[in-house]
C-alpha cells in the first residue's frame, strides 16, 4: 500500500491484534493488512525454499562432492541463459501476471522433479538430483528477488524504514518452520512429498501476491492511469547498465563476489565432511536441514538482541548505509566539479541518474545544500572545523578557489528552489535540470 494512501486512511481503528503488533514494531492500523500478507508471503517463500535447501544439497553430495564446482558453473550457466526471457517477461507484462506466472513455472518444475524422483532409477536419480541441484539454486535467487522488488514498489522509504524489519523477520522465521520440517520428516517421507509441501507453499505465495495487489494504491492508480495490462517495462540490460554506472554498485559486486568466494569453499568443506560422516540420503538430507534450521535461529536472535546493541556501540558509521552515503557522496561531488560550460548533455544525463526516485533526488539536494555552505565558510573563513564535509578539505578548497561567494550563494538559492519543487511533486528530472543548468551557467 502506498504511504500516502495510507496516510489519508482513517489511523483510529485497530484492534486486539494490532495493538498486540504495535508492541513490536510502529505499524499503522491501515498498513496492518498489507503488512500481514507481505510477511505470509515471504515465509511462505522461505518456508518452501527451506524445504527444498536440504534436499538439494543431498543430491549435491550424492552426485559426488568432486562434481560440485561444475554444478555451480551449471548453475551461472542457468542463470545468464535464463536472465534474457525473464527480463522480456518483466518488460512485457503487469506485475501481478507475471509473478503469478513465474511462481506457477517453478511450481509446475517442482512436480516435475517430484515425479522423476520418484519414478527415476538409483543410476537416473544421480542425474535428476544434479539437474534438482542447478534448478534450486536459480529457483532461490529469481524468486526472492521478485519479492523484494515487489515489496520496494509497494511500500515507500519512510514505511520501508519501519516495516522491513519485521518483513525480513518473516523470512528468517520461514527457514526455520521449513528446516523443522525438513529436518523431522527427512528420514520417514520420500522427497516426492516434500517437494509437493513446497510447491503448495509456491502456490500460497501467489495468493498473498494477488491479496496485496488489491490492498495496494500503487498499483490501483497504475491500473486507473495505463490500464490493467500495463507491462512494468524496462529492459534486459537496464539493471546492467545501471550497475556498471555507479561505482557504489560495482563496490557491491565485488563484496558480494568476495563473499560468494568464501562461502563456496566453505560449502565444499560441509559437503566433504557430510559425505564421509553419513552413507544414508534420509540421514544426510535431516543433518543439512538441521544445519539450516540452527544459522536461521541464530540469526533470528541476531535481528531481535544484538544489531540494534552493535549499532548503538559502534555508532552508524560503521554501517552499509553509511558505507553507501560515502560513495554516493564521492560520485556527487565528482559530478558537481567536472560540469563545464555549455555541457549541457553531461547535466541532462547527470539529471536523470538523480530523478530514478524521490528520496534519491532529496538526499542529493540535502548534500548539495551542505556542499555549498561548506564553499562559503571557507570563503569567508579559516576554520576548517565548522565545515560538514571536513573529511573533503582538498576538494573545497580546490573548489572555493575556482568560484566565488555570490556563485556559491545563487546555488543554494537554486537548491532551495528545487527542493521545494520535488516536495511539490513537480517532475524530477525537470526540476534537477533546472538546477544542473544553472550550476554550468554559473561557469
Amino acid at each position: 500500500m502506498s504511504g500516502e494512501a495510507i496516510r489519508q486512511e482513517n489511523t483510529d481503528s485497530g484492534g486486539f491484534a494490532y495493538r498486540l503488533i504495535r508492541r513490536l514494531i510502529d505499524v499503522r492500523p491501515a498498513e496492518l493488512r498489507a503488512l500481514g500478507w507481505a510477511w505470509l508471503y515471504i515465509f511462505s517463500l522461505l518456508f518452501s525454499y527451506y524445504i527444498l535447501r536440504p534436499v538439494r544439497d543431498e543430491a549435491g553430495v550424492a552426485g559426488g562432492v568432486e562434481n560440485l564446482q561444475w554444478l555451480f558453473t551449471g548453475t551461472l550457466l542457468c542463470m545468464i541463459a535464463a536472465n534474457p526471457p525473464f527480463a522480456a517477461l518483466v518488460a512485457r507484462l503487469p506485475r501481478v501476471k507475471f509473478i503469478a506466472i513465474t511462481y506457477r513455472f517453478f511450481l509446475a518444475n517442482l512436480v516435475l522433479f517430484a515425479v522423476l524422483l520418484q519414478v527415476a532409477t538409483e543410476a537416473q536419480n544421480i542425474w535428476v538430483g544434479r539437474l534438482f541441484f542447478i534448478w534450486v539454486s536459480v529457483f532461490n535467487l529469481f524468486v526472492v528477488s521478485v519479492f523484494w522488488a515487489l515489496m520496494v514498489d509497494l511500500f515507500d522509504a519512510e514505511q520501508g524504514k519501519r516495516l522491513f524489519g519485521f518483513i525480513a523477520a518473516g523470512a528468517t522465521v520461514g527457514g526455520i518452520v521449513g528446516s523443522t520440517v525438513t529436518a523431522l520428516l527427512a528420514k520417514h517421507v520420500a522427497p516426492i512429498w516434500l517437494l509437493l509441501g513446497s510447491a503448495l507453499l509456491l502456490e500460497a505465495a501467489v495468493l498473498c501476491v494477488r491479496r496485496l495487489s488489491q490492498l495496494s494504491g500503487v498499483l490501483e492508480r497504475r491500473s486507473a492511469a495505463e490500464g490493467d495490462e500495463a507491462p512494468i517495462g524496462g529492459s534486459g540490460f537496464a539493471g546492467l547498465k545501471h550497475a556498471l554506472g555507479s561505482t557504489y554498485l560495482i563496490n557491491v559486486c565485488f563484496y558480494i563476489l568476495l563473499f560468494a568466494i568464501t562461502s563456496t569453499f566453505l560449502y565444499f568443506q560441509q559437503a566433504e565432511i557430510v559425505r564421509q560422516s553419513f552413507t544414508d540420503r534420509g540421514a544426510r538430507t535431516a543433518f543439512f536441514a538441521r544445519i539450516d534450521l540452527w544459522v536461521n535461529v541464530l540469526t533470528l536472535g541476531a535481528q531481535l538482541f544484538l544489531t540494534n546493541r552493535v549499532l548503538r556501540v559502534f555508532g552508524v558509521a560503521l554501517t552499509l548505509d553509511q558505507q553507501a552515503f560515502i560513495a554516493k557522496r564521492r560520485i556527487w561531488t565528482d559530478m558537481l566539479t567536472s560540469l563545464r560550460a555549455n555541457d549541457y548533455r553531461a547535466a541532462i544525463a547527470a539529471a536523470e541518474m538523480l530523478a530514478v526516485n524521490r528520496e534519491e533526488a532529496l538526499e542529493f539536494l540535502r548534500w548539495a545544500e551542505g556542499w555549498y555552505r561548506d564553499l562559503l565558510i571557507h570563503g569567508v573563513t579559516d576554520k576548517p572545523d565548522d565545515l560538514v564535509n571536513l573529511d573533503m578539505l582538498a576538494q573545497i578548497e580546490r573548489q572555493s578557489r575556482q568560484g566565488s561567494l555570490d556563485r556559491s550563494l545563487a546555488a543554494l538559492a537554486r537548491v532551495s528552489s528545487a527542493t521545494a519543487g520535488i516536495h511539490r511533486n513537480l517532475n524530477r528530472r525537470m526540476v534537477l535540470e533546472s538546477f544542473l543548468f544553472g550550476e554550468i551557467e554559473g561557469h
